[in-house]
């Protein structure tokens, strides 16, 4: 049986103990405030500035694809206004699939059905086609840079669907339009 005297003993070791245990904790805590900190003011001082000068001269430099970007857009659209929805499931938001000499495969994001689209009945796949160059370049850079300042500002700003798009599907796959006629 434990005495009164070593029970004071006992709690006043355990209560010491606890002391210590509080301060390495303490100490873990403003050790690991200053590395975050640090990390934050590194951040800050040097890496977001260099992200933020990069995808300004990289805009700058790339101008003639961004604006490209847009005219493909539009001849999407004008597509779509043209373009019946899916046949198989009546969805009508189609993603580019796959772009050829003479030919447009499109796929429904919903059944993914592959349509092909021949440049002698759409004459404005031609069009399409010439203006893909650049939108390959434009995606490549998105993909790449997607966890940089430059690849967030492109995923905001550029009408790419990375969501609809899985991993192993192409990357012009990302490029969806959506279609007005009825099947």
């Amino acid at each position: 049986m434990l005495s009164p005297h070593d029970i004071t003993s006992l709690s006043s070791q355990l209560l010491a103990a606890s002391a210590i245990h509080f301060e390495y904790l303490l100490l873990l805590t403003a050790l690991l405030t200053a590395l975050i900190g640090g990390v934050i003011v590194w951040l800050e001082t040097y890496e977001f500035p260099r992200q933020r000068r990069f995808k300004e001269v990289w805009l700058h430099q790339h101008s003639q694809e961004l604006y490209s970007e847009k005219v493909l857009m539009g001849l999407l659209e004008k597509l779509g206004r043209d373009s019946s929805c899916c046949s198989h499931c009546g969805h009508d938001e189609m993603q580019l699939w796959d772009i050829r000499d003479k030919f447009l495969v499109v796929r429904c994001t919903r059944c993914k059905i592959n349509r092909t689209m021949c440049m002698f009945s759409e004459p404005i796949i031609d069009e399409i086609r010439e203006s893909t160059s650049a939108l390959c370049r434009l995606l490549e850079t998105t993909n790449k840079k997607r966890d940089e300042m430059l690849g967030q500002y492109l995923l905001g700003r550029l009408h790419f669907n990375y969501f609809k798009k899985r991993h192993k599907d192409p990357l012009i796959s990302a490029v969806t339009f959506r279609t007005l006629s009825p099947a």
